[in-house]
């Protein structure tokens, strides 16, 4: 447990996530060329999803760890050819597949590795395990914006090194065996028992539309929030700061199992979901204070109601599919992604950056909140 605490904590490290799309506009990329590249992105991890997690079901979850952080690796290495666009589109692409590999993989890693007799203490663990991941990555938006007042080539090398340190540390993780030799995975069983959990597992739909929904509003905040504050002159390694603290304050998931002994974790989400709602409009503000409390209080609460919408979709997964539930889940919000990335890059032509970030913010949200109404009543503690 404590080395895939350890693993997850180096892979969420992501020093460049931050102030990546201000590093390529300071290489002469345009706001419509950037969010077309994070269509492309988007896009492609949509396609990727559901192939990635029945391959990950199929070889192995660490082998499909580790497949995934080296194509991570090989990615970063595009960002010292920003001027030649065609490479970095590749770059984004290989970036695209390894993380499909890594998403749904990473946890279902997590919840084969907690006992038998300890599983409905899945909440708790979730919990340490997302609050292990915001730290670290916490201390890679911290990180990465005074990496690049050095020099650019220092953030990346740095990020290249912490990717390759989380690689070697996944090979040290023992991984459970969840099948019997006489009983082999294939892809036909795989995809038979996919079929099946979409059709007849009711509860599924409306956590995954509540999930991608969210997520998918929360994403585009936090990605597009860098060029908000850039837009205000804000400097990087401030920005930088800025994301780190919000990435910090994201650790209070670890605490999710306490909240849910006074609250139901379906009220739980829906209030927290429409308290994002009200703070996404203030993205419409060009004033930094405003900005910087929507920022804030949206990442903080989202890292919350993630948690508890992931444990109600491992409690209904099946076990030979798990990765490939997720990956389900991992689609429709790439998917969102993906239309979100076209409609910036369109209506920024038309509307200034934030109100098209805090419009796509509210609308995302607000079809979160209706589809968590539908989510059935469980009591988990």
């Amino acid at each position: 447990m404590k080395r895939i605490l350890l693993y997850n904590s180096l892979s969420n490290i992501m020093l460049e996530v931050v102030v990546w799309m201000i590093y390529l506009k300071a290489q002469g990329w345009s706001v419509a060329q950037i969010a077309f590249l994070e269509g492309t992105f988007t896009i492609c991890q949509a396609l990727f999803e559901v192939p990635s997690g029945i391959i990950s079901d199929w070889i192995g979850h660490k082998r499909a760890l580790v497949l995934g952080e080296v194509l991570c690796a090989l990615y970063l290495l595009t960002y010292f050819m920003p001027k030649q666009h065609l490479v970095l589109f590749a770059g984004f692409v290989i970036f695209a597949v390894g993380l499909a590999l890594i998403s749904g993989t990473d946890v279902s890693l997590l919840y084969e590795n907690i006992p038998e007799t300890q599983k409905k203490a899945y909440l708790k663990y979730a919990g340490l395990f997302n609050g292990c991941i915001t730290l670290a990555v916490a201390l890679g938006n911290f990180s990465g914006g005074w990496l690049a007042k050095i020099s650019w080539n220092v953030l990346f090398i740095s990020a290249i090194i912490v990717r390759l340190a989380a690689l070697l540390t996944c090979l040290s993780i023992s991984e459970q065996k969840m099948t019997d030799e006489d009983d082999p995975i294939t892809f036909k069983l795989l995809f038979s028992e996919l079929k099946d959990f979409t059709l007849h597992e009711r509860a599924f739909w409306p956590v995954t539309f509540a999930t991608c929904f969210a997520s998918g509003a929360i994403t585009i905040s936090y990605q597009y929030g860098t060029l908000l504050l850039e837009q205000l002159k804000m400097p990087t390694e401030m920005i930088s700061t800025v994301f780190g603290i919000i990435s910090l304050l994201g650790a209070v998931s670890v605490l999710s199992y306490k909240f849910i002994q006074y609250w139901s974790d379906k009220s739980l989400i829906i209030f927290l979901q429409a308290l994002a709602v009200v703070c996404s409009i203030l993205l419409a503000f060009r004033n930094v204070f405003w900005l910087l409390l929507g920022l804030i209080v949206m990442n903080a609460v989202f890292e919350i109601w993630n948690v508890l919408l992931e444990n109600r979709i491992q409690t209904i997964s099946y076990g030979h599919i798990r990765a490939t539930v997720f990956s389900v889940v991992n689609i429709f919000e790439s998917g969102l992604m993906t239309l979100g990335s076209i409609l910036i890059g369109l209506l920024t032509k038309q509307l200034s950056l934030n109100t098209t970030v805090a419009l796509l913010c509210v609308t995302l949200l607000g079809v979160a909140v209706l589809c968590s109404l539908k989510l059935e009543k469980t009591k988990l503690v």
